[in-house]
């Protein structure tokens, strides 16, 4: 089963990270960590001179810490204490109580239809465990009314208050969050003399990139093909030192007793998976979180309501279409090449 796991986890990461494996000079060394977190897959290749220095690095630690504390799920996180204390405030760390803010910043642009306290809808539809169905109309215009930052409170000495029995929930940042975590662990590795010079990290959607292997050469990160298996790719991104995110109708689905298939970004204004012709976006930005919270609202507004929030983050998307058109902002276009040629950049 392990065996089975690891083979599925490397097959995940080679597609979504390309290595140019030739590229790396005789003095490079590699090592190579995979496991599940989040939810999700998890690959981490790092490169250096200091061998010692990559096999002790253990980032995947850093994204499990990250996930205990700030998953929903997880008793005693940060988010699960929240959630349990409402209105009478809990305190958590710096860390946690700063993403909070930032997220809930970056989902103020959407006109109510992404918040960081949309657990109440996610929870109900089963999106949080992958326990899938199909709520009635009562439950979800229930669950709607616990749902909103307007409820956030955020006090003093890093209290965090919720109002009306709303719910947090950071899983459409949090795999962001946690590459921003390990790329800090990289960077304080390196200030210590580490000598880590080249990195990827996979955690499902979202993909950080830091250095090189070898200072001639970009990372090459596969974009999926939405109408095909994890391991197939429609496009390829040519990049060094960023942050990449991808949302889609492709990710948690299921098909309901109704006949209809639904998926797991919720448009909080109805109760319901967002109504749009778009079916992925990808978001290159500064850092992780703001890459992972921008791909779930770009998704969710569409192209022409998102590219003024795109240029206010210094961030740039890639936005695929139903009928397979490719739409990629202007800092991004140069460095999208199609590989599938069912799919058109216009």
């Amino acid at each position: 089963m392990a065996r089975s796991l690891k083979k599925l986890i490397a097959a995940v990461f080679c597609l979504v990270l390309l290595f140019e494996l030739s590229s790396c000079s005789a003095n490079t060394k590699s090592a190579e960590q995979t496991g599940f977190s989040m939810g999700s897959l998890v690959g981490i290749k790092l490169y250096g001179k200091d061998a010692s220095a990559l096999e002790n690095a253990n980032l995947l630690a850093e994204v499990v810490k990250t996930d205990e504390r700030i998953s929903k799920n997880y008793e005693g996180s940060d988010i699960y204490r929240v959630n349990a204390s409402g209105e009478r405030g809990e305190t958590v760390s710096k860390e946690t109580y700063d993403e909070l803010k930032s997220v809930a910043s970056v989902y103020s642009a959407s006109h109510e239809r992404a918040a960081v306290l949309s657990g109440a809808l996610t929870e109900l539809w089963g999106f949080d465990t992958d326990d899938f169905r199909l709520p009635s109309e009562d439950e979800i215009l229930s669950a709607k009314e616990k749902c909103g930052d307007d409820k956030l409170i955020f006090g003093d000495g890093n209290t965090v208050y919720i109002l009306d029995g709303a719910k947090l929930n950071l899983g459409s940042a949090g795999k962001g969050i946690a590459l921003d975590e390990a790329i800090n662990r990289i960077n304080e590795i390196n200030s210590q003399g580490g000598k880590i010079t080249g990195a990827v990290i996979s955690v499902g959607g979202s993909v950080a990139t830091y250095g090189l292997p070898q200072k001639s050469k970009t990372w090459s990160v596969g974009i999926r093909d939405p109408y095909k298996s994890e391991n197939d790719y429609f496009a390829v991104l040519s990049l060094t030192d960023a942050f990449i995110s991808t949302s889609g109708d492709y990710e948690k689905r299921f098909t309901a007793e109704d006949g209809k298939t639904y998926f797991h970004i919720l448009d909080l204004t109805t109760g319901y998976p967002v109504q749009t012709e778009l079916t992925s976006v990808t978001v290159k930005a500064p850092t992780g979180l703001l890459s992972d919270a921008l791909s779930t609202l770009c998704f969710i507004l569409g192209k022409e309501e998102s590219l003024p929030i795109l240029e206010k983050y210094n961030a740039d998307a890639v936005f695929v279409y139903k009928d397979k058109t490719v739409f990629a902002t202007d800092g991004i276009k140069p460095y999208v090449k199609i590989t599938n040629s069912d799919y058109s950049l216009v």
